[in-house]
């Protein structure tokens, strides 16, 4: 009989390094909160008193955990999905394959309790032009502190007119290493646009790196916000190149909390609700401020850098956009 084939340790070892190198940092980071959220459902549940390996599983544990998920964590349509692709993934990795796509009472679940959520969510509200133009000026007059406030001033409007989202500027917890950093951002040489280096993104899977250009306007002068805050941020840290460009107060890379924390103090300080709006507000905001201006829609799918026409959901229309469309209507 031929011999079971056992791979080298290293090779072991390789492969499951490949793996993990298959997603993003903060994808493994949520992947493993959901693992970790199945795993005291079983231990809970005492399906399993204890295990060294992740325990075989069948679709009416996944049913019932989807269920838990909703009944008992009270967690959203979106974030069950996004655990249970984490359970598939950690058990992809560990050798056994689930075939969530054969599992048709699953799917009933989980449309179930997307249909019963799809009135609860709220809206979240774009940071037009109008609102980020107030931000900026509140920020001018001091916040914070002045060098934060420089800051959140050119991260501001850095991702409006980049149509940025929260995760491509912001980290998830200190030991990331994926952020931006000094040398991400050159200027052209009459200093009029700068390019922000993505070196990875969710529409840039294979990290092959994406190049946003900045131009300078006279309405919020980006450009020269970030040059002086560049100046300054060296000038004050005596910094290197490949330092993280945005900081929060003990010197770390920037966290999503420490950015969307002092958003919504701006936002709170000119009288905004500030639960209404969140770190993807900007992107929102930049594709709905364009779309009102009468950009066409190819060139927004393009400074979105968006691969298909979902786009489309992130612009909301006000009541008087409407109304001068019905008026237009009405000229044939």
């Amino acid at each position: 009989m031929p011999s079971i084939f056992e791979p080298h340790r290293d090779l072991k070892n390789h492969a499951e390094h490949l793996i993990d190198a298959s997603i993003e940092s903060s994808t493994a980071a949520t992947y493993r909160a959901g693992l970790d959220c199945f795993l005291r459902f079983i231990l809970m549940s005492r399906m399993c008193s204890a295990f060294d390996k992740l325990p075989v599983i069948n679709e009416d544990i996944l049913v019932y955990f989807v269920s838990h998920c909703q009944l008992m964590l009270k967690l959203r349509y979106e974030t069950i999905k996004t655990y249970l692709a984490g359970v598939r993934f950690f058990y992809l990795k560990d050798g056994q394959c689930l075939m969530f796509k054969d599992f048709e009472r699953l799917h009933c679940v989980l449309r179930g309790v997307k249909k019963q959520q799809c009135n609860l969510r709220s809206k979240r509200l774009p940071i037009t032009f109008s609102i980020l133009s107030q931000m900026c000026d509140c920020l001018n007059k001091g916040i914070f502190s002045p060098m934060l406030d420089l800051m959140f001033d050119c991260i501001c409007k850095m991702a409006f007119f980049g149509f940025l989202r929260c995760g491509e500027f912001t980290t998830n917890f200190h030991k990331q290493k994926d952020f931006l950093t000094i040398q991400d951002v050159t200027f052209s040489e009459d200093e009029s646009f700068y390019i922000l280096r993505l070196n990875s993104s969710k529409t840039d899977p294979f990290r092959h790196g994406i190049d946003i250009k900045i131009f300078e306007n006279s309405y919020l002068n980006p450009v020269k916000t970030m040059k002086r805050y560049l100046d300054r941020r060296l000038n004050l840290c005596h910094t290197q190149d490949h330092a993280a460009l945005f900081i929060d107060d003990k010197g770390y890379p920037m966290s999503r909390q420490f950015f969307l924390f002092h958003v919504k103090q701006i936002l709170c300080r000119l009288g905004f609700d500030e639960t209404r709006y969140s770190g993807h507000s900007f992107r929102i905001g930049a594709a709905t401020s364009a779309a009102a201006v009468g950009i066409q829609d190819h060139l927004i799918q393009s400074l979105g850098r968006w691969n298909s026409d979902c786009y489309t959901r992130y612009i909301r229309i006000n009541q008087n956009t409407i109304k001068s469309a019905q008026t237009k209507m009405c000229s044939l």
